[in-house]
């Protein structure tokens, strides 16, 4: 027996753009701003738009390693997997990451 959907393809258009500056404040510190925004067209369904914004600090306590907090702020879904978020997304979320970076 077959089993299986019924498929339909679709044209995706997707613009967007960005805007990032970085501060080197410091041979140990580094400040980092951005926004971002984004537009989608799919063919037989509303468009969708969003933006969001980033800062982040980077401290390097020896040269070859540094750490660094992210703050995220993003007023959209577009993106995000439905399947990946089964439970649904909120239209404006914020994200905070703490990273490590060792190079050699």
């Amino acid at each position: 027996s077959l089993s299986g959907g019924l498929t339909r393809p679709y044209r995706f258009t997707y613009h967007g753009g960005y805007l990032t500056a970085t501060w080197h404040v410091t041979r140990w510190l580094d400040c980092y701003g951005g926004t971002e925004y984004k537009h989608t067209d799919l063919q037989d369904i509303a468009s969708n738009h969003g933006w969001s914004w980033m800062a982040a600090v980077a401290v390097h306590p020896l040269p070859h390693w540094s750490l660094k907090a992210e703050f995220q702020y993003h007023d959209s879904s577009i993106g995000i997997q439905a399947a990946d978020n089964p439970g649904g997304v909120a239209d404006s979320w914020q994200a905070l990451a703490l990273k490590t970076t060792v190079d050699f």
